[in-house]
């Protein structure tokens, strides 16, 4: 019974192993494809139906399709980073400030190098602003929105996202 049982488990187990997708696969007309097996010009394509919807405001088909493309773009794709902050950019449609936040963020603390970065630490504060709705309740919002806006001056002195972060220091801190 035990050698029944020991066969069974090798040859599930053999049946798993062949079920393993390759990472690379060869795509149409001998084109490389990504590790999702997406070519080229699907990827093309992909980018511009998030585009259009996005242009046209479908969210959820805008938001299913910026998440498609962050797994199927390669990191080295700057057009990965634009689909991050695209994410970003519906939550924001959506009113859904503190997931926007944390989209930015995430952008801007994972690719700092990104030219999209200054701007995405200005969005997380703008964010944080949007939140802070009754400056005479908790401030907690508006001292994140602060903090977030003293970061982007420090990380980024020099770009333009640094010098709209300064005014709206100055605004906060007539709230405050």
């Amino acid at each position: 019974m035990i050698r029944g049982l020991a066969a069974s488990f090798l040859l599930l187990l053999a049946a798993c192993g062949h079920n393993i997708p390759a990472v690379r696969q060869p795509g149409p007309a001998g084109t490389a494809a990504t590790a999702q097996g997406l070519t080229p010009a699907q990827l093309d394509s992909l980018w511009g139906q998030l585009q259009d919807a996005m242009r046209r405001h479908k969210w959820d088909q805008a938001n299913t399709l910026a998440e498609r493309a962050i797994l199927e773009l390669p990191t080295s794709d700057p057009r990965a980073s634009e689909a991050r902050m695209d994410i970003g950019d519906i939550h924001v449609a959506r009113k859904e400030y503190l997931e926007a936040a944390r989209e930015y963020r995430r952008l801007s603390d994972d690719n700092p190098l990104n030219p999209l970065a200054p701007d995405a630490l200005l969005r997380v504060g703008d964010a944080y602003g949007k939140l802070w709705r009754r400056p005479e309740l908790d401030p907690t919002y508006g001292q994140s929105a602060l903090a977030t806006y003293q970061e982007l001056i420090s990380r980024y002195p020099e770009s333009e996202a640094a010098k709209t972060a300064g005014q709206r220091i100055a605004a906060l801190h007539g709230k405050f």
